[in-house]
């Protein structure tokens, strides 16, 4: 067996493809030559939550890192556009509102004298 695997030559077919390395975490391998690839997990609880904390306390790092960060949002268009063309919009609806008062007046004036 330890022959056969000396002997075995890499597959050079796909070359844009990565190799991964190769990592036995719940199987344990018969051969030896193999047995150098197993990764021991953490077997106590404390190792565990020690694993966590540092996997947390790497997270707040990364977070407060990026909150110190300036953040620049830049509007589309600046709010002097928007008032210029609401403005222009509004000066059309106030001259047409005049203009219905005016008309409105003058009915009622016009009713009282008949």
């Amino acid at each position: 067996m330890d022959n056969f695997l000396d002997n075995l030559i890499p597959y050079q077919g796909n070359e844009g493809l990565e190799a991964k390395d190769l990592i036995f975490r719940n199987y344990i391998p018969k051969n030896d030559s193999l047995k150098e690839f197993i990764v021991h997990a953490p077997t106590t609880v404390a190792e565990t939550e020690l694993e966590i904390e540092r996997d947390i306390k790497q997270s707040v790092r990364e977070f407060n890192m990026q909150q110190e960060e300036p953040l620049t949002i830049i509007p589309q268009k600046p709010n002097m556009d928007l008032k210029k063309s609401l403005d222009r919009k509004l000066n059309v609806l106030n001259k047409k509102t005049e203009a219905a008062i005016i008309q409105l007046l003058k009915n009622k004036l016009s009713e009282k004298n008949k």
